[in-house]
């Protein structure tokens, strides 16, 4: 399996793995309901439009598809090939879909009808990871930095530096105003992203940090490892 996505109202689990299918789950049992065939190499994006009840997949061969929940049926093929999809995230009014991909253009997608609103060249270096807030977009390149910007990947790009090595995961406190950001360098730091300056630096690790998680009160965070460890700390 290469990526995981839950939705808010836990109305489903998605997940995408290396024999380029994506999966619809049971929430409570984990099993597969429905398979999505739609890519052709590995699928590294998923991202969930709970109100929506909309699941979207992207993968390795730039492919981008839009799915319902509900039934696994296709909707749309947003696109066939492009440069390779590392993460996906929805606009907070589930509005527009933005991914993050590895020509480090940072992309946006009108959700009704595939539509490209928004192509941003971020870096030279690719984009691994992406986050959404109400107020901001952050993604996380291969260089090892953090690129800031309005939530509709517009205004000013503000870059956080800090990390030393990719970029793998990020994600935006339930208040939108801190963001935990994890590295293949073992260790995960938390922003003010308002002052975009450095909060905390979280290093008892022993593995590059692939994946984090806010609780809903943003008190704790959850980093998950590569060595298969999870572990839950106090955001501050």
């Amino acid at each position: 399996m290469a990526c995981v996505a839950l939705g808010r109202a836990y109305e489903g689990v998605a997940s995408g793995a290396t024999d380029h299918l994506a999966r619809l789950h049971e929430v409570t049992t984990a099993e597969p309901r429905h398979v999505i065939r739609a890519h052709g190499d590995v699928v590294h994006a998923v991202a969930l439009a709970s109100r929506r009840g909309i699941v979207a997949t992207g993968a390795d061969d730039g492919s981008l598809a839009l799915t319902r929940l509900r039934d696994g049926r296709l909707l749309r093929l947003v696109q066939r090939r492009g440069a390779p999809i590392w993460s996906a995230a929805f606009s907070s009014d589930e509005q527009v879909l933005f991914t993050a991909a590895q020509d480090g253009v940072l992309r946006g997608y009108r959700v009704d009808d595939g539509r490209i609103v928004l192509h941003r060249r971020i870096t030279s270096s690719p984009l691994i990871s992406l986050a959404v807030s109400a107020r901001h977009l952050a993604v996380g390149a291969g260089d090892g930095r953090v690129h800031v910007t309005g939530a509709g990947g517009t205004g000013d790009v503000r870059t956080l530096d800090g990390h030393g090595q990719t970029i793998y995961g990020l994600a935006f406190a339930p208040s939108g105003r801190q963001l935990a950001s994890g590295s293949a360098d073992w260790s995960a730091r938390l922003w003010n992203v308002e002052r975009g300056s450095l909060t905390a630096v979280l290093d008892d690790f022993d593995e590059a940090v692939f994946s984090l998680a806010f609780d809903p009160a943003g008190r704790r965070l959850a980093v998950a490892c590569g060595g298969g460890t999870i572990h839950v700390l106090e955001a501050r």
